[in-house]
């Protein structure tokens, strides 16, 4: 299992909430009309055309099963947009609304061989949605509007014969009266099919090459337990066990079933949720990659396990599934899903509304990551925050992009402002991120730190010029109405943050060895002062929060950044515990204490300490102050960033506790970095002699665990450095 895999497994545990209607996700996710859902689900007569489906059954390898899912699905929105529209034309609606939601998309497959890139990985994605405008060329994920993954475990069907849906019934639609209208039909499917030369030559095609596909692979498991409540579907015939939705007029809606909601709410814990799969997370995967791509507020998809289909949701809280069902038994669920992804908007597919792409684009670069495709686009965030006349911005490039997919999802941005009156305007940074509703905002944070800290350390704190918030309800989130019937046991609910500030550079920038040593020792200090000065606690070190900023003459001053996950102190210095459930830092400069695997310890200032002493060690191994570039990551630390916790904490264990650990590690810091060993040393024995205190004394009465034995405290970190305390 990769590292990805695994960690995403573990990011989603705890935050799914699964069996969602089908009728719920569609309304509720893709903005489909209720009335309109209901009307397909009720409507008869649904057919799969039979040899695109007697292909598809017989399909082998995945690559065979992709354009004879595509013919069918044209097939199936032909006839559902033609259903559609003499239902509202019978309805009496008007022609702007029949009309006005029509969307042509494409079902990209190039089966399943060509290259998506991002940042970290290259990915072959089985199947995009995608608007019909990029069919000829590669689309970016910035453009994806959701991705179908195909698995082929279940039984395929030999020798089926189609026929129509005949039991479904009519969906009441007073059962849904407040969800909002924004879907229609068209009188074509606007659905292209993949163009192949022909379906059989699809299903005779070459095998598609994925390093993950091993041909020996062992098997996975499937996307259901043996023991999951879901009820059930066949893929062999007959219909699902879903039940028919509720009489007409009723106020009360099941969670059973597909069509209909529910008042009563099952809870979902992670003792009764099944474990993601790994076959699941591969669809997780590429909505990480949507996600990442722009300011995109969620992500969906469908995976298909031959005839078996789920529909998922992600965003940066949660992950929500629908109930399966069985496409070949229930023709018209697949229907309602195809029209769905047809005619669901920008906004319901997640995309942002306030972020607005370029006409024409730059050129880019070969290398350029996909991140990079918001360049040149414009972001107006005045409507999150009025009273300001700030808050229009220019995107000129993606400074740092969240590799999760739960959690705070933080993208920044240099941009340049748009204010009217002012023209050449310098850069900035903007930062977008969805930090929990029970911290402190970023920005209200630095705000306090300015007003307690002195004039002299008031300057290491950035400077906000503009910030802005939004809820999930203010900005009309899915989850929120899909986890009021399906919630999530103890769920840590998230609101976007927008936040700009002045540019700063990254520590790799900053020139030179000397250099280095200022910013690292203004940060350190400046640290402290916030901790005790200001009450604040950082509890987020890495790399990428200690930055600097130059003065006139060329003096460079630290900047510590990224306050989102600070915790105020106590009068008496205690931290109080924190009511977020999402761990945080950065795996390879966070503390051995806090990569406990469960219910790790309050985060302390020594913490912080132990995290500042990864960041002196990874700098001196790995960056080019000269060329201003980091270096590839030196083996003798690689596990420090494990795919999990135990691992990474083993390892930063036998560091601290064997000097020959330590020496092997500064074996192999440059020559030109040799300034750092004295650091590099002392620090070393520091830490070293706390954690024998710890092993030793630990029982003994009257030991301080804040200090490991009064070992690390900021004195004696400022010592190790040889610097006094300003």
């Amino acid at each position: 299992m990769s590292i990805v895999t695994h960690r995403l497994q573990e990011d989603i545990q705890g935050k799914h909430s699964c069996d969602v209607t089908l009728f719920d996700f569609v309304t509720r996710v893709w903005g489909i009309d209720p009335d309109v859902a209901g009307h397909i689900l009720s409507s008869k007569g649904w057919t799969l055309l039979p040899e695109p489906l007697r292909l598809y059954s017989a399909a082998r390898r995945e690559p065979q099963m992709y354009v004879p899912f595509a013919e069918i699905a044209e097939s199936l929105v032909k006839d559902a947009r033609k259903e559609v529209r003499e239902f509202l034309t019978r309805r009496k609606a008007t022609l702007e609304a029949q009309t006005g939601m029509e969307t042509s998309i494409y079902f990209w497959s190039k089966l399943g061989d060509t290259i998506l890139k991002s940042a970290l990985t290259k990915r072959k994605p089985d199947m995009l949605v995608v608007k019909e405008e990029v069919v000829d060329v590669t689309p970016t994920w910035l453009l994806v509007r959701q991705v179908i993954e195909f698995k082929r475990k279940s039984k395929s069907l030999q020798g089926i014969v189609p026929t129509a849906s005949s039991s479904t019934s009519a969906y009441p639609p007073a059962l849904n009266p407040t969800a909002s209208s924004s879907s229609a039909a068209g009188s074509s499917s606007g659905i292209r099919v993949p163009q192949v030369s022909s379906v059989a030559s699809s299903v005779s095609g070459t095998k598609r090459s994925r390093t993950s596909k091993a041909k020996n692979a062992a098997p996975r498991r499937t996307t259901r337990s043996k023991d999951s409540t879901t009820p059930a579907t066949a893929s062999s015939g007959g219909r699902s066990a879903d039940p028919a939705p509720s009489p007409a007029g009723s106020q009360k809606r099941k969670n059973s079933g597909t069509h209909g909601g529910g008042d009563a709410k099952r809870v979902c814990t992670s003792d009764k949720v099944p474990k993601v799969t790994a076959d699941q997370v591969q669809l997780a995967i590429y909505a990480l990659e949507c996600l990442d791509a722009s300011t995109r507020h969620y992500a969906s998809g469908v995976f298909i396990d031959r005839f078996k289909v789920s529909l998922w949701y992600y965003d940066r809280s949660c992950v929500i599934s629908s109930v399966l069902f069985d496409f070949h038994s229930n023709p018209e669920q697949l229907a309602l899903v195809l029209y769905a992804l047809s005619a669901c908007d920008d906004k319901h597919a997640g995309f942002d509304p306030l972020l607005v792409l370029p006409a024409t684009r730059s050129p880019r670069p070969k290398d350029y990551m996909h991140w990079q495709d918001v360049v040149d686009a414009e972001i107006d965030l005045r409507t999150l925050n009025p009273s300001s006349e700030r808050g229009r911005f220019r995107l000129e490039d993606t400074l740092f992009a969240y590799r999760g997919l739960i959690g705070r999802g933080t993208m920044v941005y240099q941009v340049t402002p748009l204010i009217d009156g002012l023209k050449d305007c310098n850069s900035e940074a903007l930062k977008i991120s969805w930090p929990p509703l029970t911290r402190p905002l970023e920005a209200d944070t630095i705000q306090r730190l300015h007003k307690r800290l002195q004039p002299q350390w008031r300057e290491h704190i950035p400077e906000v010029t503009f910030s802005a918030t939004q809820t999930a309800e203010q900005l009309n989130l899915p989850r929120v109405e899909l986890l009021k019937t399906n919630p999530i046991d103890k769920f840590e609910d998230r609101l976007l943050h927008a936040l700009a500030m002045k540019l700063y550079g990254k520590l790799w920038d900053v020139g030179s060895v000397e250099a280095f040593q200022e910013v690292f020792v203004d940060c350190v200090e400046c640290h402290y002062h916030a901790y005790v000065d200001a009450k604040v606690l950082h509890r987020d070190l890495s790399e990428n929060n200690l930055m600097f900023k130059r003065g006139d003459a060329g003096t460079v001053k630290g900047i510590l950044n990224d306050w989102d996950m600070a915790s105020y102190v106590e009068a008496n210095n205690e931290i109080p515990l924190s009511t977020a459930t999402h761990r945080t830092g950065t795996i390879p400069f966070m503390a051995r204490d806090l990569l406990a695997d469960d219910d790790p310890p309050p985060h302390l200032f020594r913490h912080d300490l132990e995290s500042f002493y990864y960041i002196l060690v990874w700098a001196a191994l790995h960056y080019d102050f000269a060329s201003k570039r980091r270096l590839p990551i030196v083996s003798a630390v690689k596990n420090w960033d494990a795919p999990t916790f135990e691992t990474a904490r083993d390892k930063k264990n036998t560091f601290i506790a064997y000097k020959h650990e330590r020496n092997q590690v500064f074996g192999n810091v440059p020559p030109e970095h040799e300034a750092l060993l004295p650091w590099l040393t002392s620090l070393g024995v520091l830490f070293h002699k706390a954690h024998m205190s710890e092993e030793q004394d630990s029982e003994s009465p009257g030991w301080d665990n804040d200090t490991l034995g009064g070992h690390i405290t900021f004195h004696n970190f400022m010592a190790a450095l040889g610097r006094i305390p300003r």
